[in-house]
């Protein structure tokens, strides 16, 4: 007996088609086509835009098998509302080492090559610090001091692909919402990791807050 087929046997758009947006200004919007097995290769391709909504563009398709040689295919789109969008923010915390040297108080627990504390070592020559050598005294051994890391994430959806080239610069940008702490008068632009969605890029630049004094222009 022949395959009777009713209706149109092209490809053709379900009803139900939608949009959403999240609070990061990411768009995602999912379309469904259904349609003779034939037509296969019309369903929207990689990149193509939404049917109603030009923001968006296609980034992945799942194709099914259904009766009748029929196909079902599920198309996923990404998109923002603005390009950039916003950046959100990301403070990880963290923390690192200075020499002890640098500590601000190191003169009252170590005291001066003139007057040392605490069995404190100067070279007679230079003045430079050496280390602390009483066995007996509390700062025997100490070299270093933690100190609070202020790193933080700041990451953004575009088009554009990332230019690199400002990594190991000071950060000049102007971020809302972004408190900078008291003892932090700029940043240092680490790493811009970044990863690819669709016709995206998800991008994060990873600052590094200075202390009080700033990062060093001549280095950086």
């Amino acid at each position: 007996m022949a395959l009777i087929k009713h209706g149109d046997p092209k490809r053709f758009l379900q009803p139900g088609s939608e949009v959403s947006e999240d609070e990061n200004g990411l768009l995602s919007g999912t379309c469904v086509y259904e349609g003779d097995i034939a037509y296969l290769g019309t369903i929207p391709r990689m990149g193509q835009l939404h049917p109603y909504d030009l923001r968006l563009s296609v980034y992945k398709r799942q194709i099914s098998r259904i009766a009748n040689s029929k196909f079902r295919a599920t198309i996923n789109y990404i998109g923002v509302t603005a390009d950039p969008t916003p950046m959100f923010i990301e403070h990880p915390g963290g923390s690192g080492q200075d020499p002890i040297q640098t500590h601000p108080k190191f003169a009252d627990f170590a005291g001066t090559p003139a007057s040392p504390k605490n069995g404190a070592l100067f070279d007679t020559e230079t003045g430079d610090f050496i280390g602390f050598t009483n066995s007996s005294n509390k700062f025997f051994g100490v070299t270093s001091y933690i100190v609070p890391s202020v790193m933080v994430n700041l990451s953004f959806y575009t088009h554009y692909v990332p230019d690199l080239g400002y990594v190991g610069e000071t950060y000049d940008w102007n971020v809302p919402n972004l408190i900078r702490p008291p003892n932090v008068k700029d940043f240092l632009l680490l790493g811009m990791p970044y990863r690819q969605i669709g016709n995206l890029f998800q991008v994060t630049h990873q600052i590094l807050g200075s202390g009080p004094d700033g990062w060093n222009r001549s280095i950086y």
